[in-house]
């Protein structure tokens, strides 16, 4: 009896050494696994964005529309050029043949949720607009502010109110230290799409480039500054917060203004190593590396474009989009020069009434909510 007694003991100890063991590295190793399919990896960025089964989709747009002005002569602003008795003769008819153009357009594109717009005189030009027979059943609702710009034009955007709801909505106003002309105030509206997502969209026009790029280009990167510092507050009291900023930017991608000072830069999924939400991504810099463009003037540009932050495209993110914007090129919009060059259809060719619809094509995006 002693014998097993003394072989059982050593054997004992031995097992429950070995059981306190197994459970020791288990117990270490289960946290490893939690923390490794949490952790975030650059296989997490690259992955691609889901687009099926989901609740609910919307497209955000901008459209540019060129001297979208009525016939009404405005003492306080530029728009003599505009009137019946102009070089142009620009009269009631031709007037509405935009509007019907406009209209067309937006309807090519599927009558976006959300449409910024650039170049439009007053409020009463864009009442006119969702008043148009194919816009008027979508009930589109308006937000608009005056600017002081000299030639009198505004921003603008028009949403289809079924789809998305105002919050909020400001300008931000631009005054030039170093500089005696006046320029587009920043729209800022803040709403809610159908299903609860909160959405803020900055709307731009940036000062052009008369006079030269590179004489011109202080302007817009102060307006770059202006617009960086509206965005940074919001960020600041939500870090993922969902913020469109589109716009006519008279500069590409590539340029200082929106590449550093905005710190709007290209995000490529299938090079992706890292994703920040409070940071901004150009939807337009893929069009300008390709050659391609939204304005044509001795060579495409890409002027118009949709700028997101980085929650829009997070794979695990409630609403995203897609890494490029569009242009919508369609032949809708499209005049062929003698050299079979497909540019956009203008209004006017210089004094020459074309009857078409602008000098820039519109750009858009889907947002869809998982």
């Amino acid at each position: 009896m002693k014998n097993v007694k003394k072989h059982f003991v050593p054997l004992f100890v031995c097992f429950l050494t070995l059981s306190l063991g197994i459970m020791l590295l288990e117990s270490c190793d289960s946290p490893k696994k939690a923390v490794v399919v949490k952790t975030e990896t650059p296989q997490d960025y690259s992955r691609p964005l889901s687009f099926e089964n989901v609740k609910d989709s919307f497209r955000l747009a901008f459209y540019n529309v060129e001297n979208l002005f009525d016939t009404i002569d405005e003492p306080q602003k530029i728009d003599s050029e505009y009137m019946p008795n102009s070089s142009l003769k620009w009269n009631t008819q031709r007037y509405f043949a935009k509007q019907k153009n406009i209209a067309k357009v937006i309807e090519g594109m599927g009558f976006p949720t959300v449409l910024g717009m650039a170049e439009v005189e007053n409020r009463r030009v864009l009442e006119d607009l969702v008043a148009q027979p194919t816009l008027s059943a979508k009930n589109y609702g308006i937000a608009h502010f005056e600017s002081p710009d000299e030639r009198g034009i505004d921003v603008a955007m028009i949403y289809r109110k079924g789809e998305f709801e105002i919050k909020k909505q400001k300008t931000h106003n631009i005054k030039f230290s170093n500089f005696s002309d006046k320029t587009r105030d920043i729209l800022e509206v803040n709403g809610i799409l159908r299903g609860g997502i909160e959405l803020t969209v900055f709307v731009n026009h940036f000062p052009s480039r008369r006079g030269g790029a590179d004489t011109s280009e202080p302007k817009r990167i102060y307006v770059a500054s202006v617009l960086r510092k509206a965005v940074d507050s919001i960020f600041q009291k939500n870090p993922n917060a969902n913020i469109v900023i589109m716009g006519d930017f008279n500069d590409e991608p590539s340029n200082k203004s929106l590449n550093q000072t905005l710190g709007a830069i290209e995000w490529q999924r299938e090079t992706a190593k890292s994703l920040s939400n409070n940071a901004l991504y150009n939807l337009g810099a893929a069009i300008e590396r390709r050659g391609e463009g939204t304005e044509y003037y001795r060579g495409w540009d890409v002027l118009d474009q949709i700028i997101v932050s980085g929650s829009f495209l997070d794979a695990r993110s409630k609403v995203v989009t897609k890494d490029e914007e569009t242009v919508f090129n369609a032949d809708l919009v499209i005049f062929k020069d003698r050299n079979g060059q497909r540019l956009p259809n203008r209004t006017y060719t210089g004094p020459i009434y074309r009857g078409g619809f602008s000098d820039h094509f519109a750009v858009y995006i889907p947002i869809y909510v998982k």
